[in-house]
């Protein structure tokens, strides 16, 4: 009954591993789905502990590989195999990395496969988790700072060492993640499965590991949406118009293509199905090309959107923005240093402050952004200190961005001012701070906004050179920018030994600031956007008799979309790669806000809402134009 058994390539260690494999997570009828599979021409089936399907497949593969055990006269009459000819793939689950639990954690893996052996042993995923009172809990994982991922390798070339397995490999690993572990290891990985698909082609990531002499592993081949925190964003792959030409130029079905195309790209694709013609159909992808014009045309497929991108685990809201805006990225999430994750969307505070924050925070916030000059970080402060208390939420949950306002600029009076701001938020530290504008100024209110005077006392340089020690003290985990223009932004980069890894500006429809994203994504310096809706300022703000939400295109994408006016502008400004933060105390809208994460603008919608672009600011700062620090008076 073989149809085709996949060719093998050949591993770092000298082992050889089928180009095609069957993925099992969530698989229904894994007995009869196994056997199958085998009788067409599958070797390689991975697994894992947390799948909690490995008693099924180990039932499986022992009567394949034990038919005269069988009482089953079929199971005497299926295609023989050995235990060599298979190539079995489990990996170690987050709460098992401890050293000393990795040996029992693949010896209770090989008890329920009924094996001697596995062929592939990988870290399931880089982070570390504590026990939970259901071990094979996914979303509700605590973070285990006790325990390195170097220690849980060295763990695990124990595994090879004791024969337990004959190769080992991680899963949803980073570059920087994968060069931690090189740099201490004896036994180097063969393999980092992660996902791969049109929609995330990691052709960077591939070369990164093909120069590595380590294997992709393709998971989600297909883009199905995830029970981990998945984004659907109303795709189907299947519908792709490119896919779709290919299918009928090559005469193969849309899944053929996608999968051909991974194999090309030099991956090991591991479908998931439960239907047997499809079995068959992803088998047989070895009787043709895509030659190079059409995978150049799969390719131009690719957005970097994620359907696993744990994002339930860590923030369980939102998506997490996309790895290419920031240097220092894993494979789950944005991280503005190695340690802080920061949601996609947030949101700033009006009168209403303290039932805005409590509300905000109950719907699945988890960033806010306030300002010294706000002068609302005491109330702030005590809707978080409640939440603390209450145990709704923990204070490593939320993202605390603040700002140093202008009369602060002074370097002696840099952390003092930091020091009020959390004893007013109640914090021993903020995850980032930033300078306010680019501008120094004196005043005789402290919080004063329109009469400022000018400071010419001290320079940009001086003031980040005394941000910096707001890090080196602990007082800030990280530091930014607000209001730069790209000369400012430079100077700092000239001088910094800590980098600023934010400038909040105004972004809107009506100024997209799409010069100053790319200047600042060249940086690695993440794009905050306020103002998304172009809101009247008292700060000197323009209206220009303009309203956004009543632009034809705007309104037009709305029906289209079956969306709000306030969501399509969103959604647009997370597309041009910003991390926009409206502002609402209305709680249907602090709600719509949120939901803009499933669905994607087109390209051509895409471009229509940059044609609405004027260079018009709401918040122009026009009463401080006479200023030498004034940042507005280059494009950008």
């Amino acid at each position: 009954m073989i149809t085709v058994v996949p060719k093998s390539v050949k591993l770092n260690n000298g082992l050889e591993i089928p180009k095609l494999g069957l993925g099992t997570y969530q698989g229904q009828r894994l007995e009869d789905i196994i056997d199958f599979s085998i009788e067409v021409g599958y070797r390689l089936i991975d697994t894992a502990y947390v799948y909690q399907n490995e008693k099924q497949i180990g039932n499986a593969l022992y009567k394949k590989l034990h038919p005269k055990k069988s009482k089953s006269k079929r199971a005497q009459q299926m295609v023989k195999i050995e235990r060599d000819d298979l190539f079995i793939v489990s990996k170690l689950w987050n709460t098992k990395h401890r050293p000393k639990d990795v040996i029992p954690a693949i010896k209770q893996s090989l008890s329920d496969l009924q094996l001697e052996y596995l062929d592939l042993y990988l870290v399931h995923w880089p982070f570390a988790a504590k026990p939970a009172a259901d071990e094979f809990e996914i979303f509700k994982l605590e973070e285990d700072e006790g325990v390195t991922l170097e220690e849980t390798w060295l763990a695990m070339e124990e595994c090879v060492k004791q024969g337990l397995t004959k190769s080992i490999g991680f899963s949803n690993f980073n570059s920087e993640q994968i060069d931690r572990i090189l740099k201490i290891c004896t036994i180097k990985p063969v393999v980092n499965q992660v996902e791969v698909n049109p929609y995330m082609n990691q052709k960077k990531l591939i070369e990164f590991c093909k120069q590595r002499d380590i294997h992709i592993m393709a998971y989600s081949p297909f883009y199905g949406l995830s029970k981990l925190g998945g984004e659907g964003y109303g795709l189907n792959m299947f519908e792709e118009p490119a896919i779709k030409d290919l299918s009928e130029k090559y005469r193969k079905t849309e899944g053929q293509i996608i999968l051909r195309f991974l194999v090309q790209l030099g991956t090991i694709p591991i479908p998931k199905s439960d239907n047997p013609r499809r079995m068959l159909e992803n088998i047989n992808i070895f009787d043709f090309d895509l030659t190079s014009e059409d995978m150049a045309k799969m390719e131009a497929i690719n957005m970097n959107l994620r359907c696993v991108p744990m994002s339930l685990v860590s923030i369980r809201v939102g998506i997490l923005v996309s790895k290419r805006m920031i240097a220092k990225t894993d494979a789950l999430s944005l991280y503005v240093t190695s340690d802080d994750e920061v949601t996609t969307l947030t949101f700033t505070f009006g009168k209403e402050v303290g039932k805005s924050v409590q509300l905000g925070i109950d719907l699945g916030y988890r960033l806010i952004d306030t300002a010294f000059m706000y002068q609302n970080e005491k109330l702030i402060g005590q809707v978080l200190a409640d939440k603390f208390t209450k145990g709704e939420i923990k204070r490593e949950d939320v993202f605390i961005v603040s700002k140093l306002w202008s009369t602060k600029y002074k370097p002696q009076n840099v952390i003092p001012t930091l020091k009020r701001s959390l004893t007013d938020l109640q914090l021993d530290y903020l995850d980032l701070y930033l300078m306010h504008s680019p501008i120094a100024a004196t005043a005789e209110d402290e919080y004063e906004v329109f009469n400022l005077i000018e400071d010419n006392e001290v320079s940009l340089e001086d003031t980040w050179l005394a941000m910096e020690e707001c890090v080196k003290q602990g007082y800030a985990k990280n530091i930014g920018v607000s209001n730069f223009n790209s000369v400012q932004i430079d100077r700092i980069l000239k001088i910094c030994s800590i980098k600023p890894v934010v400038n909040q500006v105004e972004c809107n429809p009506y100024i997209n600031q799409k010069k100053l994203i790319e200047f600042c994504e060249e940086r690695d310096i993440l794009i905050m956007a306020f103002s998304p809706f172009y809101g009247l300022s008292k700060t000197g703000g323009e209206d220009h008799g303009l309203n956004m939400f009543e632009e034809p295109i705007i309104k037009q994408l709305s029906e289209k979309y079956n969306k709000s006016a306030g969501q399509i502008i969103l959604r647009f400004l997370v597309q041009l790669g910003t991390l926009p933060i409206p502002k609402s105390e209305n709680p249907a809208r602090l709600k719509e806000n949120l939901d803009i994460f499933d669905f994607v603008i087109s390209d051509e919608d895409v471009i229509k809402l940059e044609s609405l672009n004027r260079n018009l600011r709401c918040l122009p700062l026009s009463s401080y134009a006479h200023f030498k620090e004034y940042p507005f008076t280059i494009e950008f």
